[in-house]
């Protein structure tokens, strides 16, 4: 059997690699049923009794365009009119503002975002496809969902009255009714013989007091399920037989806002879950997951690598200017009290260039920022330059890389040959197309800043294949803070004050790119 290696906390990785194998899994096929047309293959694994896939096949296959970021274990899936975030080891799922929770939370195994289908299906059934029907089956051998629907339009929203009609669906026998507090609501979990569908429930919450929770086509001895305070959110369940259903009503001793209701085939049960109100804490947290804030910011060179060496008699290090810059950035940043700041060095040492990167992906960093002055056989070419990766194609894009890149040669032989085909890994970091447009958002406010705040001129946003930003799984920049080799800017440069300059109108940009991203979340 293939090795799963799932991607959440460390002290849990055993224990999950044991569930799944334990478990097994199973192929699941999603066909619509109208067209007999085959939509996709997923493989539906177990965990905790509870059956997941891969949100990654689902959106291929649905051609649902994605932004990923596999190594933070976050997704965006876009639907009409809405998008959907995704977080590895979160169950919430955000739609803008709206906030829905999964019963249990999204994993990251082998790259791919597995999220608990059932659950999810009932809540894009509720969010974005109004008229989505799903069920599990059995043909022959293998297991299948059963899919059909169409986008959500703003009238499908409202929902709707209920019909009276009987919808199609399984006959249902209801037995043993169970309960679990969970942190964030209650999970009613319902013994059931004979297999269900999403058509077979329906419910709904009647000011604040009770939840009624219908099983069409359910029977079941009523005074099976009466109880009086079975839970401590639960002060009395009533239960009646009504034509081809059955009706359970939850008397509630607290507010809940939401719910999700499917059916578990594994364990043979109707689950239905209850949310509490978010609190504070968990959009806090909701936010964090997607905001910017933690920013990685990176002295080039450092230690036995100068970097460029100034103009003239000036004396002046490329390593000691882009070191001081930095840290007046970060103690912007810092005094803020929001804003994580991580550096990739804070004295005047040697670090490899795939180990910037390699701490800006530990730290789960929202932007990764490289720092540089920049020189020129030319003494008259000066100004700011800011770099996204690409492959460069501008002859003076590729002869700054090339200095750039150059500091290999300060590393072992053996670390040297991690940098091997790195072309080809340029154009492997291009696919987090979503990770670039928010570089070149970025970029753009860098640009306008230096412009307008420092007195010197701004050769605008280029692009090359620079080692250093290879890697790093976050919107990243090299910004060339001016040429060292040109004399009136090498002389700035020198300046405390005007260090401070750039520092401030830097700290500035990532200020305003953090509200930008902030703002659309």
């Amino acid at each position: 059997m293939k090795r799963i290696y799932i991607s959440i906390k460390t002290y849990l990785a055993f224990f999950l690699i044991l569930a799944f194998v334990v478990s097994g899994h199973s192929t699941v096929t999603i066909i619509n049923p109208e067209t007999s047309q085959l939509i996709t293959k997923l493989q539906e694994v177990y965990l905790d009794n509870t059956a997941y896939f891969s949100v990654d096949a689902f959106a291929k296959k649905n051609q649902i365009r994605v932004y990923e970021n596999n190594p933070l274990g976050k997704k965006v899936l876009y639907f009409p009119k809405k998008h959907l975030k995704i977080t590895a080891g979160s169950p919430y799922l955000s739609f803008g503002k709206q906030i829905k929770k999964m019963t249990s939370s999204a994993l990251l195994v082998e790259g791919q975002l597995y999220v608990p289908a059932y659950s999810f299906l009932s809540i894009l059934k509720n969010v974005v496809y109004s008229q989505l029907s799903y069920s599990l089956e059995d043909s022959g051998a293998k297991k299948q969902i059963v899919l059909s629907g169409s986008p959500a339009t703003v009238a499908d929203q409202v929902k709707p009255t209920p019909s009276k009609d009987v919808p199609p669906g399984y006959d249902v026998k209801l037995k043993d009714i169970h309960y679990q507090h969970k942190k964030n609501g209650l999970v009613i979990r319902i013994d059931v013989d004979g297999q269900c569908s999403a058509e077979n429930l329906s419910g709904f919450f009647r000011k604040d007091e009770w939840f009624y929770l219908t099983v069409y086509k359910g029977t079941g001895d009523p005074g099976r399920f009466i109880a009086s305070n079975p839970v401590e959110s639960i002060s009395r369940v009533e239960a009646t037989n009504k034509g081809q259903s059955t009706i359970l009503g939850f008397k509630l001793t607290r507010k809940f806002v939401d719910k999700d209701m499917y059916f578990d085939s594994r364990n043979g049960q109707i689950v239905v879950s209850l949310f509490l109100p978010l609190s504070e804490d968990i959009l806090k947290e909701i936010s964090q997951q997607w905001g910017v804030n933690t920013i990685v910011l990176d002295a080039g060179h450092g230690g036995k690598d100068p970097g460029t060496i100034g103009n003239g008699n000036l004396g002046v290090y490329e390593k000691d200017i882009v070191l001081d810059v930095v840290k007046r950035v970060g103690k912007i940043l810092e005094d803020r009290g929001d804003i994580n700041v991580i550096y990739t060095r804070k004295s005047d040492t040697f670090v490899p260039l795939w180990k910037r990167t390699e701490k800006a992906n530990k730290v789960k960093g929202d932007l990764f920022l490289s720092f540089h002055v920049n020189a020129c056989d030319s003494r008259r070419v000066r100004g700011t330059e800011i770099y996204l990766l690409r492959p460069g194609k501008a002859k003076d894009a590729i002869r700054v890389a090339k200095k750039e890149n150059a500091v290999i040669k300060y590393e072992s032989k053996e670390a040297q040959k991690r940098y091997e085909n790195y072309k080809q890994n340029i154009l492997a970091n291009m696919i987090h197309t979503a990770n670039m447009k928010d570089s070149e958002k970025i970029a753009k406010i860098l640009n306008d800043a230096y412009k307008s705040d420092l007195t010197q001129n701004s050769r605008g946003v280029k692009q090359a294949g620079f080692i250093v930003l290879i890697g790093a799984s976050m919107p990243k920049l090299l910004i060339e803070m001016g040429y060292i080799t040109n004399r009136q800017e090498a002389e700035k440069l020198t300046k405390g004050w005007y260090r401070e300059k750039i520092a401030r109108s830097t700290a500035k940009s990532i200020l305003e790119y953090k509200e930008q991203v902030e703002a659309s979340l």
